[in-house]
């Protein structure tokens, strides 16, 4: 038998805010780093705090990213996968080779 076309709603909605929430806390955690950068520039916090603060999220924005993308091939949206593919290979290989993190005593600040 068809699904329900109540049912079928029911998982666009859903998908459709939790895309949007996702969306937000990444956007949320690119504006917190940000701040954090502008604080270093006016010396509010330190290079080794500043670090401290943006490796605790590289993990977390990755594996974020990687959900949301995941979640567009569930449902077949290639155009947003293509559009988001590079940058998730990106993160794999950074994450992959362990050049994720920062570091504040390199001049790159990555950890190599």
């Amino acid at each position: 038998s068809p699904p329900m076309p109540a049912l079928s709603a029911f998982f666009d909605v859903t998908f459709w805010i939790t895309l949007f929430f996702g969306t937000s806390a990444l956007l949320f955690s690119m504006v917190y780093s940000l701040i954090l950068f502008a604080d270093l520039a006016l010396d509010h916090v330190n290079p080794i705090e500043l670090c401290e603060r943006l490796n605790a999220l590289a993990v977390p924005e990755v594996a974020g990213h990687a959900a949301i993308v995941v979640g567009l091939v569930l449902r077949g949206m290639w155009v947003c996968v293509g559009l988001n593919a590079p940058v998730v290979v990106w993160h794999g290989v950074r994450v992959g080779r362990g050049r994720h993190l920062m570091d504040s005593t390199e001049e790159g600040g990555e950890v190599e």
